[in-house]
């Protein structure tokens, strides 16, 4: 140790030894402190709760906590809010529906009412839907606040507001308002005589009605109707006869100006218009007779409808079921209390009738007096038509080929040639196939056994008789000549 250092000690060395005993001493003080600061915090902090300071203190590392929240455990914050997310959704859905059954109540109460009807009309007329024009006819509004403010300087005449509307400094709202309407004129370089007159925020509307001295801004809830502008330009004028042309007038005469205006919200304020009141009124004056007429007209009316949609489905109906069966051509439409078929049809085709019952429409509904004959080359149709001619053996059958009608069974050489006979008056219409055809010469060799016989029995030699005067070697020629001619 140097001698410096050697005397600062002997200068110095007690009041070093205070100073670090102090320092120890504070350490441990501030040990303890921070070990009771749980029990101590609260105490603390309900004395702080009227200081500034500390709601400032907090405000930024509570805003980053929850931030931080937010961004890194989304799944705590959700369950954290879950108890409180779950009840505020169910209460608005329940009165928004709520709201919405009390809007379809009023629109069924006037639907088949005279005033329905009035408006039904209206609708037709101007081509608005009727949901919008009964909306129009039975919006309620709510005026929240009446605020009558001075041109000059904006100062505030006065105020009326409805009994829980709540406003923080009238004064100071009148204030802004004039600001509000400054800023939107320089804002879109309007002429002086040019002003703000609506402003929407959230669910609220902010009317201004402007005079030569003052102007009336209305806070108002909803739609205000036809009736209720009118009266508050009227109560604008009123307001400017009341006043003469000085401020000091205009502060003069505050206390008529507030009693006019409460006179305007007593009639003209209140949560439905008199529109809407008149409506009524009138619906509840009407003789219950003229409801009940206008219930039936209704039920009539959705009869009518009901049963003219069931016609045209069952029409429909009866139509693709024709459309399914061949050698028909026609279309179906109820009228007259029947169903009546217009079109063509096939003679050998399906009856209309038996179309109509798998379709469950009764046989005496159908008008079938419409429907025309006509040739169908359908191959079902043309084996009904030769089977019923008798030109078409019951043993073979049609069915469709390419361009031709093949014609498929099985016949003997004789049936064959008599159908190619017959059939050939039909070559121009239709092209037929005889490939499918099977021959059966049973018979024809079974007649030649016959002959055979016959001839070994009448040991006839044909060189040496009569030919023309045996009769019974004539018939045996003839039949040996037809067995040649249908031999195949």
């Amino acid at each position: 140790m140097s001698e410096f250092e050697q005397l600062k000690d002997l200068l110095l060395g007690e009041e070093r030894a205070a100073r670090n005993a102090q320092a120890k001493l504070l350490a441990d003080q501030l040990a303890s402190s921070f070990a009771d600061l749980p029990q101590l915090l609260p105490d603390l902090l309900k004395r702080a709760q009227h200081d500034e300071r500390l709601a400032r203190a907090l405000e930024k590392p509570l805003a980053q906590g929850f931030e931080r929240i937010a961004r890194t455990q989304k799944t705590l914050l959700i369950s954290v809010l879950f108890p409180l997310i779950g009840p505020v959704i169910r209460r608005s859905i329940a009165e928004t529906l709520s709201q919405l059954m009390k809007d379809m109540n009023r629109a069924v109460e006037h639907s088949i009412s005279p005033t329905g009807l009035r408006w039904r009309w209206e609708a037709f007329k101007t081509g608005v839907p009727f949901t919008q024009v009964v909306l129009k006819h039975t919006l309620r509004y709510r005026v929240e606040h009446l605020l009558l403010v001075n041109n000059d300087g904006g100062l505030l005449l006065a105020h009326v507001a409805n009994a829980d509307a709540e406003l923080a400094d009238s004064d100071a709202v009148a204030g802004m308002l004039s600001a509000l309407q400054d800023f939107a004129r320089d804002a879109v370089l309007a002429r002086p005589d040019e002003a703000l007159k609506s402003v929407e925020v959230g669910g609220m509307t902010l009317k201004i009605l402007r005079g030569p001295l003052m102007h009336l801004a209305i806070a108002v809830r909803g739609e205000l109707s036809e009736p209720a502008h009118i009266s508050l330009s009227e109560l604008v004028e009123k307001l400017h006869d009341e006043s003469a042309s000085s401020a000091a007038d205009l502060e003069a005469n505050k206390g008529e100006f507030r009693d006019l205006i409460s006179d305007w919200m007593l009639k003209n304020g209140q949560e439905s218009s008199e529109a809407i009141d008149d409506a009524r009124a009138q619906t509840k004056a009407k003789p219950i007779f003229l409801k009940l007429l206008g219930a039936l007209l209704a039920f009539a009316f959705l009869a009518w409808c009901g049963s003219a949609w069931w016609h045209a489905h069952k029409a429909s109906q009866l139509e693709a079921e024709l459309a399914k069966s061949p050698g028909v051509l026609a279309r179906v439409h109820y009228a007259d209390g029947q169903y009546q078929v217009v079109g063509s049809r096939d003679p050998f085709a399906d009856s209309v009738v038996d179309s109509a019952v798998r379709v469950e429409i009764t046989a005496d509904a159908i008008e079938q007096t419409k429907l025309s004959p006509y040739l169908s080359l359908e191959p079902l149709l043309w084996q009904r038509r030769l089977h019923a001619s008798g030109q078409l053996p019951a043993a073979l059958t049609l069915s469709r080929y390419g361009n031709a009608i093949k014609i498929s069974g099985e016949i003997d050489g004789a049936t064959l040639a008599q159908l190619r006979a017959d059939l050939s008056l039909w070559q121009t219409l239709l092209v037929f196939d005889f490939s499918g055809i099977r021959v059966n010469d049973t018979n024809s060799q079974r007649q030649r056994f016959e002959l055979q016989r016959q001839l070994a029995q009448l040991r006839v030699d044909l060189s040496e008789a009569d030919t023309v005067k045996n009769a019974s070697l004539q018939a045996l020629i003839r039949q040996c000549q037809a067995l040649l001619d249908t031999a195949p």
